[in-house]
């Protein structure tokens, strides 16, 4: 077929608002590129907005599975970060798809504004790498990421980055058939493609997509184009050769553990750089905001799938590769981290916490033996008793007089006069020859006089 065939089959008029292009009816114009023109428009019968893209200019019967291609890409991925596609066909001999409409600007035209913050851009880069690493699981190299091509959607008061147009991307054949590409050639925007890309687009692996996002990770943090010229020969020389400088020397805020990231990304030795998408979200994760931290880190942090991502690399460039992910990630987290203030010895701690237990558990102790208070009564004045004197102790009666004692003849006792009555008869004193019982009997009877 001939080009002016193609032309004459391809060339689509000007669709106003109110015309209808298969069972789509056109709301309005929303652009239009270099191989076609996107429409809002409306699905008949499910009064579903869509975006319409048509094909407008093909050169040759490529392009057109080249677009065909991109719908299948976008509806096989099925990944939140990736436009999703839902229809593709041709319309007059017209090829066509649709895909979700999304609201908000691409990321080319939030650059113009200036650079965006390290948080900001870390945040962005995390699901784009989710993004990407879906893609090089199913065997797809994107092969055109920049700006242009990176959609800030907005949903629900929230930035939803989307992965668009797989129109040149590698994919891995399927059914034995070759892929799109099958000579060598150059694909791509030349200011955002790898060095190996520039010389031959056919033969670019997955590593090639981190090339194109450390240029994007670049302009970001400092807003300025990494690889430019006055020509494209000049580009791709820059490309291929020049010397790329830290985006700490245009932004001094950057630190030195995200200058290596980006530095790595940008290496002209596809094994040099990160040994999947998945690695170098891991290294972004320390950057980001907390939010996105807890979001992407259960996968950004699961080993498997980098092992799965990357079973096609040596073993001493994957072990070169997680050795230095994790001293960047060292690197990072000493970088952001502020130097906390000396703690005590845990033990010190945990001491105290034990005396404190020690002493209340005693207190309780204490608590619980003591017999309960009683209560209190009024005091009253209470008078001693009187005092009572005993009664005298009863006087014994007097005892009997003794027996008499026995008397002396008459001849033998002496004559004495009677003794006074004031004057008590004198006691005689006892003899050795006298009776003991007696002599008692004696003391008794002159004590009774």
């Amino acid at each position: 077929m001939t080009q002016a065939q193609f032309d004459e089959r391809f060339s689509v008029p000007e669709l106003l608002p109110g015309s209808t292009f298969a069972s789509y009816e056109i709301i309005r114009k929303i652009g239009e590129g270099g191989m076609g023109a996107v429409y809002e428009a409306r699905r008949q019968g499910l009064d579903k907005r869509v975006a319409l893209k048509i094909l407008t200019a093909v050169e040759n019967a490529a392009m057109t599975a080249r677009f065909v291609q991109e719908a299948r890409i976008a509806a096989a991925l099925e990944h939140p970060h990736v436009v999703d596609c839902f229809d593709v066909g041709e319309f007059e001999g017209k090829p066509f798809l649709t895909m979700e409409l999304l609201e908000g600007e691409s990321l080319k035209d939030r650059l113009a504004r200036g650079p965006l913050t390290i948080v900001e851009t870390c945040d962005l880069f995390l699901p784009l790498c989710s993004a990407v690493a879906a893609a090089h699981d199913h065997g797809i190299v994107h092969r055109d990421l920049k700006p242009d091509n990176i959609f800030l959607a907005k949903k629900l008061r929230q930035v939803v980055p989307k992965v668009l147009d797989f129109g040149i991307a590698k994919a891995r054949p399927v059914g034995g058939r070759p892929g799109v590409t099958q000579t060598a050639s150059i694909l791509g925007t030349p200011h955002y493609m790898s060095p190996e890309q520039a010389t031959d687009s056919k033969g670019v692996e997955p590593a090639s997509d981190q090339f194109s996002l450390g240029s994007i990770l670049w302009e970001c943090l400092t807003g300025r184009l990494l690889f430019d010229g006055d020509n494209l020969v000049e580009v791709l020389m820059r490309v291929v050769s020049a010397p790329v400088d830290p985006p700490s020397t245009v932004n001094p805020e950057v630190p030195r553990a995200l200058d290596q990231v980006v530095l790595r990304l940008l290496s002209r030795t596809p094994s040099e750089r990160f040994g999947s998408m998945r690695a170098l979200g891991t290294a972004l994760l320390p950057f980001a905001s907390v939010g996105a931290r807890e979001r992407w880190s259960a996968e950004f942090n699961d080993l498997s799938h980098q092992a799965t991502a990357s079973a096609g690399t040596p073993p001493a460039v994957l072990s070169a590769a997680r050795a230095t992910t994790s001293d960047t990630l060292q690197a990072t987290s000493r970088s952001l981290t502020p130097a906390a203030p000396r703690s005590r010895p845990k033990w010190l701690a945990l001491a105290v916490v034990a005396a404190l237990a020690l002493v209340g558990f005693g207190a309780w102790q204490v608590v619980a033996s003591s017999p309960a208070p009683t209560p209190q009564t009024p005091h009253t004045a209470v008078r001693p008793p009187p005092r009572v004197t005993p009664p005298p102790p009863p006087t014994p009666p007097p005892l009997a007089a003794p027996p008499a004692v026995l008397a002396a003849p008459a001849a033998a006792l002496p004559t004495t006069p009677a003794a006074a009555p004031d004057e008590p008869e004198p006691e005689p004193e006892p003899t050795r020859a006298s009776h003991p019982h007696r002599t008692r009997r004696t003391r008794l009877r002159h004590r009774n006089l």
